[in-house]
């Protein structure tokens, strides 16, 4: 085990706070998902989750799972996100007032979500 990260390691940990808040956002632990312009506040995170040491039952029983239908419009929104900041860069066009990072991140969590069989290491974003 590594006493420290290094700071490319950093770096990607930080952006996967992007895939939590999918995550939270899945389980309705936030209200609405914004478009993805705009880093979220680590506050803002640990503001939904239990404290560090503390229990987790009760974030546990209140976690409900959105309809498949919502989760799925997620889905779908994302690729299509992602798909046109891609035809962006492809075609050298105008770019768009979304954040590619946060798009990469949320793709990640929410394959994941709809193929939950799959290591959360393995997920690809590729189309």
């Amino acid at each position: 085990m590594k006493d420290k990260l290094t700071e490319k390691e950093r770096i990607n940990l930080s952006w996967r706070s992007e895939g939590i808040w999918l995550l939270l956002f899945t389980i309705n632990k936030i209200e609405k998902l914004e478009l993805p312009q705009q880093e979220i506040e680590m506050d803002s995170i640990f503001n939904k989750i239990p404290d560090f040491m503390t229990g987790t039952k009760e974030f546990i029983q209140s976690a409900m799972i959105r309809p498949a239908s919502e989760i799925l419009g997620i889905w779908d929104l994302t690729y299509r996100i992602h798909w046109a900041l891609r035809n962006v860069e492809l075609n050298n066009l105008t770019p768009l007032d979304l954040d590619p990072s946060i798009v990469l991140e949320r793709q990640h969590a929410i394959n994941w979500v709809t193929n939950s069989s799959l290591n959360w290491d393995v997920i690809t974003t590729d189309a």
